[in-house]
């Protein structure tokens, strides 16, 4: 268990930080819209 969690720590941080990019591109393009509507 805890070897399997050593070889798919790799790609947990690469989806974390391609969730966590996808999560800010998507805030940012809701400020964008908010701040165009005003």
């Amino acid at each position: 268990m805890l070897n399997l969690l050593l070889t798919n720590r790799h790609s947990f941080n690469k989806l974390f930080l391609t969730t966590m990019s996808n999560y800010f591109t998507l805030s940012y393009l809701i400020v964008i819209t908010f701040f165009n509507m005003i």
